[in-house]
């Protein structure tokens, strides 16, 4: 029993595995709005030419007489191949066709923004200082999810504020960024990560509620594949900073 056991976990395991190795996008089993480059070596023979095709579900970029051909792949998953076809010159014709197979998948890559809960501005339930004019520094983070990222991906970033509230500092984790640039760039997702979070200190003011907007944008996997889902739902969030009263320093006589 114990034996048999072992064997069903061993190949449960091995079943997860070839899945995970199913998920990833590659030339032979490319996602959805992918391109990916197919290679082959010519003939020494003198004079013969290569022609590429596609069976279906993608088409060639640029000529199809090189030693490559780059493939962008559509949106219909399935089975398709990449053929190249050899031929000696005139008179003769002789040819040599090679054929690979592509399983095309469903797009997973994706990045979703999650803002944090509305919460009170800095300083709020705490004694602050008589003297402050401000209630301090306030603390959001956003978390990104990121989906079917395999190997370093691209994208960029922008955080608005809608009342000129003052940001400090901008933190992005695993590495990717830190600074005070409101502003994200071609910024490099390592290929893996199932999430990220971009972390924002902003400077608080008593008696203003204070909207800060994470929007992402030109996300594209290491192929350039664009991610599976836009909408503003899905790459935008907004973080509400409640207002903290502007009760005065306290006076005497």
């Amino acid at each position: 029993m114990k034996k048999t056991t072992f064997y069903l976990i061993a190949l449960l395991a091995l079943m997860m595995s070839s899945v995970g190795a199913m998920a990833q996008n590659s030339g032979t089993i490319p996602y959805a709005g992918s391109t990916h480059v197919y290679t082959v070596t010519k003939s020494p023979t003198t004079g013969t030419t290569l022609s590429w095709t596609v069976s279906g579900g993608g088409v060639i970029q640029g000529a199809i007489n090189g030693t490559s051909a780059t493939v962008l792949w559509g949106s219909t998953a399935g089975t398709y191949t990449v053929s190249v076809t050899e031929t000696t010159p005139s008179p003769s014709f002789c040819s040599t066709q090679r054929s690979f197979t592509v399983t095309l998948v469903a797009n997973p890559f994706n990045l979703t923004v999650t803002a944090p809960s509305a919460a009170c501005a800095a300083g709020s339930g705490t004694v602050i200082p008589n003297a402050a004019t401000s209630p301090g520094n306030t603390t959001i983070v956003f978390t990104v999810a990121a989906t079917g990222n395999t190997k370093d991906s691209k994208f960029d970033y922008l955080l608005s504020t809608t009342t000129s509230a003052v940001i400090n500092s901008v933190v992005v984790s695993n590495s990717i960024y830190s600074g005070t640039s409101l502003t994200g760039t071609s910024l490099t997702l390592p290929g893996g990560v199932s999430s990220f979070t971009v972390t924002v200190v902003v400077a608080s003011r008593f008696d203003i509620q204070d909207l800060v907007t994470l929007k992402l944008s030109n996300v594209k996997d290491f192929y350039g594949t664009p991610e599976n889902l836009t909408t503003v739902a899905d790459n935008e969030g907004t973080a509400t900073i409640n207002a903290v009263p502007k009760t005065s320093s306290i006076s005497t006589d």
